[in-house]
Formats: C-alpha cells, structure tokens, sequence
C-alpha cells in the first residue's frame, strides 16, 4: 500500500508553550492516547540542549556572533515552530529509514541543524510520528516565521 507523508507546523510564541511541548515530547505529561508499553521505542534523533529553552538560547547567542548583532525579539514574535512528520496509516515503510530522511528534510526546509533544538521520534501512538523544534531564523540573522 503507497502512503501519504503528513506534515503539521505549530507556531510558539511563549517560553511556556515551549515548556509544554519538551515535557510532551520527553513524556512528563500523562496522555490518554499515549501506549506506556511502547514508550521505551521512543527514540531521540537530536538534541542541542538538556533544555529546549537552554538550546533556544545557544542557538540564538550562536546567531547573533554569526550575523554580529543582537537579534530583535518582537514581543508578538514567533520563538519556535514545532514541524510534525508523519505518514498515513497502514503504510508499509521502514521507520528508521523514514525517521532519518524526515529529519533531513526538516533540517534542509528549516535553516540546517543549526536551527534545530530537539528532534524526538514518538512510537508510542497510534500513528509514527517525529516532532523536530525549530527556532526560525532567517538568511538574515532575524526571528521570522514567515
């Protein structure tokens, strides 16, 4: 059976929301949709930091000596975009295969693993999926989302 690869973009504007989605992704927050037996096959594809916001930061100090400006933070500013892959259900793939690509592509689509703060593959559900963060930075040095 051919599938379909799925992608969500999540946009997050507050270091709390960050927050929530490490502790969804790490598996501090208890989910009814989640399989506990599996969670063990949950597997980490990168990690810049012991924390999203520590990462957040380094990535935004690491800019801002390549550009060599401070970088604007707007207060209605985009600080992280949560790139959710996925594939339809039923298809017949290699999830390691597909892990490895998919993250590629996130990295190549989203500035290069420079902008990347965690990459987490979740088998735990019904559905495969990867949640990569992403703190968009522009060819400029700037935060944009755009």
């Amino acid at each position: 059976m051919s599938g379909y690869c799925v992608v969500v973009i999540k946009k997050f504007h507050t270091f709390n929301q960050i927050s929530a989605i490490e502790k969804h992704n790490n598996r501090e927050l208890p989910l009814a949709n989640i399989d506990k037996n599996k969670t063990q096959n949950n597997r980490v594809l990168y990690a810049n930091s012991d924390s999203y916001t520590g990462a957040w930061e380094n990535i935004l100090k690491n800019n801002e000596i390549l550009h060599n400006k401070k970088t604007t933070i707007r207060k209605n500013a985009v600080l992280m975009l949560d790139v959710v892959t996925s594939f339809s259900g039923g298809a017949d793939i290699d999830i390691n295969k597909w892990a490895d690509k998919s993250f590629k592509w996130v990295c190549d689509t989203f500035g290069g693993m420079g902008n990347v703060i965690a990459s987490t593959l979740h088998l735990d559900e019904t559905t495969p999926h990867i949640h990569t963060e992403i703190v968009p930075i522009n060819d400029k040095g700037k935060l944009c989302a755009k």
